[in-house]
């Protein structure tokens, strides 16, 4: 949903998916895992972007 899976093969890209990790660890939460699980099943019944 983040857009930041897969490769990285520009270092921006690198730093964008590094960024966006430390702001998970910042911020973490059991509800914050829920939503994250919610969405992803929600992403995988749809089958969009789901491999």
């Amino acid at each position: 949903m983040n857009g930041y899976r897969g490769e990285t093969d520009t270092v921006e890209k690198m730093k964008a998916r590094i960024e966006y990790d430390i702001a998970y660890l910042r911020n973490w939460s059991l509800v914050l895992d829920l939503q994250i699980i919610l969405k992803t099943v929600v992403v995988v019944l749809k089958k969009q972007n789901a491999y």
